[in-house]
């Protein structure tokens, strides 16, 4: 047994409590916790044993991060194109690669998080970690009796079955399709691959790995590889890169000039090579530099990551920080978002979902290709609209929209009348109309709606008769229907549900929402009732769901405006309803994001085909509190603030601090 591996056991696996809190530090670093994980692992020996420390507790870290607007533009600095690579790669007699993040990336933010996979198939709870365990026994057994830790997965399924119970072959069959699943071509490395190719150079493998040559073509050709001149595996020369003998017997089959390897391992590909007198090209790996939020849950937080990194940091192809956005912090989101929205029409017996404009617009067109099987409409509404059409049955919506939330907007009465649509009302204020709106003219003017509501339902009456036809023919014959909006208050779902209600009083209707209006908000419980009874359901969290989320979520901070940015429409928003030529025709402002839309869509909808590839349907159960994850990890990185430019609501976001 090596000494650093009786080092290990001595430290940490002689005690079940030091190894718990050790791999928990590890976890929470990445493993790239170097000399401090010592520190920490000699501090929890001295704690044990001297101080008698036996506190479950662990210690928490605060995750440092490193978001940037455009983040394959930083990973890719200083590349050179891969037909640069390939030619200078064909001035040499004799080019290796290495295989794991240099020529195929796996999916997930570390190698052994494959064996979730695995696990899930063969229904084995705890499977990752008895793989693991299994494979250092394996190479422990084999060194004490030949002095060599390479192993191969026969060698390990031995050791796995025996303490499992299941089948050998079960248990490398299922391995080896999880491989091939999660495992993809480095797109970049495959354009220098097939460059070298075109130019009749075949190249070597070299691969420090217990999966068989055999079995390591299948997964080559699974990723589109072919053509190479040997396949050199550990577990089959016994020669391995970790020690240098792999380049030795490399250049011992091939007594050539000039070598050069390729890889990403700095000590394996890089260092050792170089010591046998090969020169070498660094490939950087994609799980390098911290980029990925860790508060997720394992399977899917490591899926999310490695499919991130697997995009961006290929280094082939740099993309605008806008599809980034989408890509990273708004594809998970609307992925989940739309399983959650199917779940739960199917639970409600939906025949009908109403995805309402604007934010419905990316969400149902993911819902329409990874889901469905209920018939969907997109559907123009908005607080602007609704808030006017509801006016007589909820009047307190217009107060609040148009009225309330002016009061600090230091915009003149008239102004405010005139947008509120009630300027032919204005002599029955008693207000000066030329000054500014305060809380006393704002509770005047309320009072007034307040006692007004049927005048008013009457004065809006031609716009309601469009939107009422409008609705009617999006209807149909349905009966159960479920309105999709991001958030907040849920008003775009209550004005809504009441037009439909007099529109087909027998219809029942049902709110989902992305989340709700946050813990501190003046009037958080406006819908809890809603949410008690079923009749409406927040993905991300309520004042009943994910309560820290509920409090974290701060319009104060502009996280409404940052959501909305990924749940928004190239479309502006709809005014108000209109009939043109007895016709029902949606009236829309104009949109000055529209560009910067198309571009977060066209990341969101890259991201739900990466991320849906992968081809296991669990991965579709995203918990609302991993969906959110990204986004929280970006605004407490203050991300948003490279996103000046964009305009919301007539106001541009400069200097905003989240």
């Amino acid at each position: 047994m090596g000494l650093k591996l009786r080092l290990y056991n001595l430290l940490v696996n002689r005690k079940r409590l030091i190894k718990h809190k050790y791999e928990a530090y590890v976890a929470m670093t990445g493993g790239k916790g170097g000399i401090k994980s010592w520190l920490y692992l000699l501090r929890l020996n001295f704690g044990y044993y001297i101080l008698h420390d036996r506190s479950v507790s662990v210690k928490k870290l605060k995750q440092k991060l490193t978001l940037v607007p455009c983040e394959s533009g930083e990973f890719a600095a200083g590349t050179e194109s891969p037909e640069q690579l390939a030619n200078r790669l064909a001035g040499y007699d004799c080019i290796s690669f290495d295989i794991f993040d240099t020529l195929i990336f796996r999916r997930t933010a570390k190698p052994t998080d494959v064996f979730y996979f695995v696990g899930e198939k063969l229904h084995c709870p705890n499977f990752r970690k008895e793989r693991i365990e299994a494979e250092k026994a394996a190479r422990a057994y084999k060194h004490d009796n030949s002095g060599s830790y390479e192993v191969n997965i026969y060698d390990i399924a031995d050791r796995l079955s025996s303490v499992t119970g299941i089948e050998r072959q079960a248990l490398i069959d299922t391995e080896i399709s999880a491989e091939k699943a999660l495992c993809l071509a480095n797109p970049y490395m495959k354009r220098v691959w097939d460059s070298l190719l075109q130019r009749g150079i075949k190249p070597v493998i070299l691969s420090d790995m217990y999966l068989p040559s055999p079995i390591m073509e299948q997964l080559l050709d699974s990723c589109g590889y072919s053509g190479w001149r040997e396949l050199l595996v550990s577990c089959d020369t016994g020669k391995a890169k970790f020690d240098g003998s792999a380049y030795k017997q490399l250049k011992e089959k091939y007594p050539v000039g000039k070598y050069v390897h390729v890889g990403d391992n700095q000590r394996s590909d890089i260092e050792n090579a170089r010591k046998e007198g090969f020169d070498t090209v660094k490939c950087k790996n994609p799980s390098e530099g911290r980029y990925r939020t860790s508060d997720m849950s394992a399977v899917i937080g490591s899926v999310w990551a490695g499919t991130v990194n697997s995009r961006l940091h290929s280094r082939k192809t740099v993309y605008d920080k806008y599809f980034e956005l989408g890509y990273v912090y708004g594809g998970l989101l609307i992925y989940g978002y739309c399983n959650f929205i199917d779940r739960y029409a199917r639970e409600k017996n939906a025949d009908c979902i109403f995805f309402l404009a604007r934010d419905g617009s990316i969400v149902k067109e993911i819902y329409d290709k990874y889901f469905g099987g209920i018939r969907t409409e997109y559907v123009y509404w908005s607080r602007t609209a609704g808030s006017v059409i509801s006016v007589g049955s909820f009047p307190t919506d217009f107060v609040e929209k148009y009225i309330l939330q002016k009061v600090s907007s230091c915009d003149i009465i008239e102004k405010i009348v005139e947008e509120a649509g009630l300027s032919a009302f204005s002599a029955e204020f008693g207000l000066d109309m030329k000054a500014a709106m305060d809380e006393r003219s704002a509770k005047k003017l309320a009072d007034w709606v307040f006692n007004n509501r049927e005048r008013l339902a009457k004065h809006f009456e031609p716009e309601k008769r469009a939107a009422v036809q409008y609705i009617r023919e999006k209807l149909a014959d349905s009966q159960r229907v479920v309105t999709v909006d991001c958030g907040w208050a849920g008003s775009g779902h209550i004005s809504l549900s009441l037009l439909i209600n007099e529109i087909a009083p027998c219809a029942h209707t049902f709110g989902a929402l992305c989340g709700t209006n946050h813990a501190f908000h003046l009037n958080a419980d406006t819908v809890d009732t809603f949410f008690a009874d079923g009749s409406m359901a927040a993905y991300c969290f309520s004042s009943a769901h994910n309560r820290d989320l509920y409090e974290f979520h701060s319009p104060e901070m502009k996280h409404n405006l940052f959501l909305e940015m990924l749940f928004s429409s190239e479309e502006g928003s709809l005014l108000r309803f209109e009939l043109q030529n007895g016709k029902a025709v949606p009236v829309l402002s104009d949109n000055p994001n529209s560009g910067y839309v198309r571009r977060i869509h066209d990341g969101i909808r890259q991201f739900t085909e990466d991320y849906s590839s992968i081809g296991y349907d669990f991965l579709k159960n995203i918990s609302g509190r991993d969906a959110y994850a990204p986004f929280k990890s970006a605004v407490q990185n203050h991300l948003f603030e490279s996103y000046n430019e964009y305009v919301y609501e007539e106001h541009i976001m400069k200097g905003v601090k989240s």
